[in-house]
């Protein structure tokens, strides 16, 4: 009947019998006795107290006196600061010459059990200090026994480390005994048909683990000879009510004709009380006014209600009028509910959220359950309060399967629990665990996701065709298709053999998005063969943990051990730190070969030292991408597993190093393409080719342009890899006739027909290069088509060529227009792919010369122009031919001149550099009023100054010597 837990261990072990109870030593003679409503609380103290007074050969002999003191409202227990006092007037008011000194003399002088029954009622339970609390602390009955009843377990008790005690209710041989020997007595048949119609009903078998359940349910069973099936508490407390009114039996007194208006008058009268936690009591003469005579002694002699002697005084004033109450709670809550009902169907969601929040669901859980079950409306309604204002917490659960209908009204309830962890717990009521069962069944088949299902101590073992886990309780948990983790907790003491184990995988494997499989407090094999491993498992879809305290180990698919997650992240870290100091090596070796770079030396030589370095780029990327790739997987596996702590350091050091690394492999390609500059120079000072510029034509490639006209009568279009190494995807040379004039091309690429395209400008002609794309890289140019620029509407200078041009570009992708602008011209002239003149654009107010340098423009009609030995880019708003000044960019630092400009699709880059010794560079990024550096830097000689700039989801920087960096915004 009743469960022993230490205070250190959260479930209820071990099954004692009354005697027991006080064999168990207790360091400060406190216990708590919890249990739900109907499971016998109030009865186990009435029962000490007649087992006493009967005076039989017990263990309750060893005391002297044994006091049962309610702690109800009406008991006169209420804002009593001496617990002698509170004995004087709850049971000794007669007794006019006994004093409270009196009775704390007696108390202190014998071996005393008390007994404080009903603390969820206590009114006083929120007041600090309270007469309980100090009789739990000792201030008050020190030396004797005392146990304290209560639906809840009081955190604000377990001070002292009381023996906690729960009520587990009736099984099989308890049901059986009470049906032997208070209901069928001889007829062991009937005993037989009762107990067969419980076990083919779990429903009704987890209900009937209530003692007051059972005990309605057998008695009725027995004397209307009609076994009724049922599958929720309300369907059963309402054939109960049926039963004690009459309904199905003739002889039985019919209801008066006013109860159903007396029985709404009830229901708001309790509900009232309730919701106010007040004492359920009324003055006789006051509920007889309220309900009417007939209907008042109606439920008086049904016994739903009962005439309240505790609140009878000593004095005769106090006496003159009899209080009522309802005989137990269940019935309290029943007729409350049908005003909750009322409330959840018929008022506004703010109403009854209030009620919600006012109704202590630790107290009165019943009001709850037997709502939900009377009407389907008022069910949702109910629960999506529940959730709102107490959460995840099982009387939602409880609710839901109350509810009558289906389960579609409640989905979005349902996928609300689900969302957090459920938790079945071995010390559960049976009905509350089949209520999960079914709740999860529910959701995986209608394919809502289950965060994690926790196995409190509940877990017993996988059945043999691994679709369902048997829990202590026989009930079993079906597959979830649903589940992302699935949590068992056993004791500490509790091994789980590797065929367990493995159990647990098959089952959970059922599960189409599992992720976790966790055992707690287990005992586990050191060691599980590999190939008995399924692939999720091996593939890391599946990841299996070990907890113990805050020791978490997974088990390792490779080697089929456990290893401990906070020791491969101090590993990690080790060799992180391992190579960060192996990277400062590398830098001072390549500072020492940089020191040793110089003309004079022979091409043996430069590819000597290329080779060195070729190898400490390979060495150096293969080690940083193998531990930021480790640390990576590492730190998506286990994120949740890990302290922040932990969690802080592996993400900072690993970025810091890839960081390091990229800055380093940087450097070392510089170099690289230094020493290589100096071969070439070294060899061939005397080469006639010249770089014009960079665009980014794919994610994966830039496409370099080389003036080669002296050597080849054309320009050379070079692509390579945009990631800064020197592989070259393929050349291809356009023959230009102009071998005179600048050539010119644009820093954005060009987007129509479902390709990127290049433009550049030689003289008065604009070339379109299209490449050929293959699904990884452009292979090779497809064609280049050129378009003269002669006839249009505003004249061309004679004599004169195009000195910048631009694709346009929205805040998507460039399009197919672009703008050019011509020596000697103030004149911009935009044009599309088919050379169709679109406007001409005169910019002669706003800048200083005729000679512009860059341009960029975005189709919001502004246009950035950059005129040669201006310090600023002039922003102008060009709509249509009208044309004003909207702004300029202008330089962080005195001196710096700009000759880049583009438009990302969102912002302005510009790159600047100066003329001075240092030949300064810095990409500075404009929005709005914001300017940022992206990228800077000094060029040591002419090779190394900048000579384009491009973009595309990242900046690129071309220097003249043919090299290339990124930088990001």
């Amino acid at each position: 009947m009743a469960a022993l837990t230490q205070p250190e261990l959260a479930n209820f072990q071990t099954t004692y019998t009354l005697a027991d109870l006080f064999n168990v030593s207790t360091e400060h003679g406190r216990r708590i006795l919890q249990g739900d409503p109907g499971y016998g609380k109030s009865l186990f103290g009435l029962y000490l107290a007649y087992t006493w007074c009967e005076g039989e050969d017990t263990f309750l002999n060893n005391f002297d006196i044994l006091l049962v003191l309610r702690l109800s409202p009406s008991s006169q227990f209420t804002k009593e600061s001496s617990i002698y006092r509170a004995v004087k007037k709850c049971l000794a008011r007669g007794e006019a010459d006994l004093t409270s000194g009196d009775i704390r003399q007696i108390i202190e002088s014998s071996s005393a059990l008390v007994i404080l029954d009903s603390y969820d009622e206590y009114p006083d339970m929120t007041t600090e200090d309270n007469l309980v609390t100090q009789i739990f602390n000792g201030e008050f009955l020190a030396g004797s026994e005392v146990n304290l009843t209560s639906r809840f377990l009081p955190e604000e008790l377990l001070t002292v480390n009381p023996i906690r005690l729960k009520l587990t209710g009736f099984d099989d041989k308890e049901r059986d005994d009470y049906l032997r020997k208070s209901v069928t007595t001889g007829n062991g048949e009937e005993r037989k048909s009762i107990k067969k119609c419980i076990s083919d009903n779990p429903a009704l078998a987890a209900l009937c683990q209530v003692p007051l359940f059972f005990a309605w349910f057998a008695h009725i069973t027995h004397e209307q000879k009609d076994m009724v099936v049922y599958s929720s508490v309300n369907e059963y407390f309402a054939y109960v009510m049926r039963c004690l009114r009459g309904e199905n039996d003739d002889s039985v007194k019919k209801v008066p004709a006013k109860f159903e208006n007396d029985h709404n008058d009830l229901s708001r009268l309790a509900y009232l009380k309730l919701r106010n936690n007040e004492t359920p009591v009324w003055d006789k003469v006051f509920l007889r006014e309220m309900l009417s005579s007939d209907s008042c002694e109606y439920l008086l002699r049904l016994g739903v209600l009962v005439e309240d002697e505790d609140s009878i005084s000593s004095t005769q004033q106090e006496t003159s009028h009899l209080r009522v109450k309802f005989h137990h709670s269940l019935f309290y809550e029943w007729y409350a509910s049908f005003w909750l009902t009322k409330i959840a169907t018929t008022r506004s969601e703010e109403t009854l959220n209030t009620a919600v929040r006012a109704i202590d669901t630790r107290k009165h859980e019943y009001i709850y359950r037997f709502a939900c079950g009377r009407d389907s409306t008022a069910g949702k309604n109910i629960i999506k309060q529940l959730i709102k204002v107490y959460g995840d917490s099982s009387i939602s659960i409880l609710c839901i399967a109350e509810k009558p209908g289906d389960v579609t009204e409640v989905l979005e309830s349902i996928k609300e629990i689900c969302s957090k962890k459920v938790d079945i717990k071995d010390d559960d009521s049976k009905i509350l665990q089949l209520s999960t069962i079914n709740l999860l069944q529910a959701a995986s088949d209608e394919g809502l996701r289950i965060a994690e299902v926790y196995m409190d101590y509940s877990f017993q073992e996988v059945d043999d065709s691994k679709t369902g886990i048997r829990l202590n309780s026989g009930f079993v948990l079906p597959a979830l298709k649903t589940l992302e983790k699935l949590a068992i907790k056993t004791e500490r003491v509790a091994k789980i053999e590797t065929k367990k184990v493995q159990d647990v995988i098959g089952y959970s494997r059922q599960s189409q998005i599992l992720e976790e499989i966790e055992f707690e407090d287990c005992e586990i094999p050191r060691y599980t063969e590999v190939s008995s491993l399924p692939p999720e498992v091996k593939d890391y879809q599946i990841m299996v943990f070990q907890v113990r305290g805050d020791n978490v180990a997974y088990l390792n698919p490779e080697s089929g051990d456990w290893k401990n997650i906070s020791e491969e992240a101090a590993e990690i870290q080790r060799e992180v730190e391992a190579l960060s100091g192996q990277m400062g090596t590398n830098e001072a070796e390549l500072s020492r070969q940089q020191q040793m770079r110089g003309t004079g030396k022979s091409v043996e030589e430069y590819e000597k030292q290329h080779s060195e370095l070729d190898e400490t780029i390979e060495k150096n990327n293969k080690e940083v991408t193998s531990i930021v790739d480790r640390a990576t997987k590492f730190r998506e596996r286990f994120y949740k597993r890990l302290d922040e702590e932990t969690r802080e350091s592996l993400d900072g050091n690993s970025k810091r190093l890839k960081t390091a690394a990229e800055i380093q492999f940087e450097y070392l390609q510089k170099t690289l393409k230094t020493i290589e500059g100096d071969v070439e120079h070294d060899v061939d000072r005397q080469t006639n080719v010249t770089l014009v510029g960079t665009v980014r034509l794919h994610s994966d490639c830039l496409l370099n342009i080389v003036d080669e006209r002296r050597e080849n009568h054309g320009e050379v279009l070079v692509c390579v890899e945009s990631t800064g190494g020197s592989k070259k995807h393929w050349i291809h040379t356009v023959k230009v006739d102009d071998l005179t004039s600048p050539v010119v091309m644009s820093c954005r690429y060009m987007w129509f027909d479902g390709k990127n395209h290049a433009v550049f400008a030689a003289g008065r002609t604009v070339y379109i290069v299209r490449p050929h794309r293959t699904v990884s890289v452009n292979t090779q140019v497809e064609s280049v088509s050129s378009l003269e620029i002669d006839e249009v509407p505003v004249p061309v200078p004679a004599g004169s060529w195009i000195t910048a041009i631009s694709t346009s570009c929205d805040s998507v992708e460039p399009d197919k227009e672009f703008i050019i602008a011509i020596s000697g011209s103030s004149v911009l002239r935009e044009y599309d792919v088919t050379g169709s003149h679109l406007r001409s654009i005169d910019t002669e107010e706003y800048g200083p010369s005729n000679d512009i340098a860059s341009v960029g423009y975005n189709k919001d009609s502004t246009i950035a122009i950059i005129s040669r030995g201006c310090d600023a880019v002039q922003l102008l708003s060009a709509k249509g031919v009208t044309v004003q000044q909207c702004g300029s960019l202008r330089p962080l630092s005195v001196g710096m001149l700009p000759i880049i400009v583009l438009w990302t699709g969102v912002r302005w880059l510009v790159l600047f550099t100066s003329d001075g010794a240092e030949r300064q560079w810095k990409v500075v990024c404009y929005k709005g009023e914001q300017m940022q550096v992206c990228d800077e830097g000094i060029a040591g000689n002419d090779l190394e100054v900048p000579v384009s700039m491009t973009y595309w989801g990242s900046g690129y920087v071309t220097f003249a010597n043919n090299t290339t960096r990124s930088f990001s915004l």
